[in-house]
């Protein structure tokens, strides 16, 4: 038999009453600054608004917003005993993640003292520092943004992001141009014109007169290029096969532009690396929409009258080609005519 003390109930009522309130007040405050509590390891654990644009409902990029809270923490590269430890302990696509926010290669890992780990292992594109959806771009069909500031890069098709990743654009001596450019030429390897030890693997120029081109090669976490945007391998090849090249007519002659490339914002140098702020605010270190909508409204009506170019010509040439195969199989070939009287073989020598 179950025995209550109806005495002490009233009591507990009120005192579990009085502690709901303090944690839903507590759990109140949080939320309006933007912290829902300390992790473990006493790191801030900020709720972190990952996208909150206003998105379709059949953009499937939607699959890649994180819901929950996510926060970041310094792991000291000194106590990462290897490179191999480290796949053991987050494996291979969790590596890359961290890699990819910290902006070093494998190769490279230990040129940075502070390795950027976040709390939630999620697929790469969760975490891009690029907006998921740029409206303005709906019309073109590619498109490529490049922020020297967050030595990051990210590609779009119509207007969704498909792809991001890390970069060393140029170094203070030799920044890569600001600007907007297009994809011209391309070349599976290459060598620099500057050393010719040095192979560029996957090389996709973009401004032609200054000779800066997308490629692969060693990504120290911080500018180091002469001009050009230094890429994983990964990443380099995924661009090599993506982007579009400039339309040359039968002469060699420029006709059209490729891919969009935008070049924009600074590096901040001898100051922090701007992706470090993850690790105290981890809705910091990205492209915010109002340097988005800076750049459209610069930009945009430039790369629509080019894409409309580049369209109008290959929509030519693909009609004429139409037109030439239709012919072709209409075409009659005589045939050769046939003698009535019978040949006489006897003249005919051996």
């Amino acid at each position: 038999m179950n025995i209550i003390n109806k005495s002490v109930y009233p009591a507990s009522l009120v005192l579990w009453g009085v502690l709901t309130f303090f944690l839903l007040s507590s759990l109140s405050y949080s939320l309006e600054n933007n912290t829902i509590g300390k992790s473990s390891d006493g790191c801030y654990v900020h709720k972190m608004d990952l996208q909150s644009e206003s998105l379709r409902n059949n953009d499937t990029i939607l699959r890649y917003k994180l819901n929950r809270g996510v926060y970041f923490k310094a792991l000291p590269t000194r106590k990462v005993q290897s490179l191999s430890s480290l796949k053991k302990k987050y494996g291979e696509d969790g590596v890359k993640l961290i890699l990819a926010l910290s902006r070093v290669d494998e190769k490279l890992f230990r040129k940075t003292d502070t390795l950027i780990v976040p709390s939630v292992m999620a697929n790469l594109l969760s975490f891009s520092p690029f907006p998921f959806i740029i409206e303005q771009a709906r019309d073109i069909p590619k498109l490529i943004l490049i922020s020297r500031k967050l030595q990051a890069i990210a590609a779009y098709e119509h207007g969704t992001l498909v792809h991001w990743g890390p970069t060393s654009t140029g170094r203070r001596e030799k920044p890569t141009p600001e600007g907007l450019f297009s994809m011209n030429w391309k070349a599976k390897k290459t060598t620099s014109t500057i050393d010719d030890d040095w192979v560029l693997p996957y090389y996709f120029n973009f401004n032609n007169k200054e000779g800066v081109a997308l490629h692969q090669f060693e990504m120290p976490g911080y500018p180091a290029s002469h001009a050009c945007v230094r890429l994983w391998e990964s990443d380099a090849k995924w661009f090599f096969y993506w982007g579009d090249q400039w339309v040359l007519d039968q002469e060699g002659r420029f006709v059209a532009h490729g891919t969009p490339v935008i070049v924009f914002d600074e590096f901040r140098w001898g100051k922090r690396k701007t992706w470090r702020g993850l690790l105290e605010n981890s809705n910091s270190a990205r492209v915010t929409q109002n340097e988005v909508d800076n750049l459209m409204e610069k930009y945009l009506p430039t790369i629509k009258e080019r894409t409309e170019k580049r369209e109008t010509y290959l929509a030519d040439i693909k009609r004429k080609k139409e037109i030439l195969k239709k012919a072709k199989e209409y075409i009659v070939v005589p045939m050769p005519l046939m003698s009535a009287k019978p040949v006489n073989t006897s003249n005919l020598s051996e």
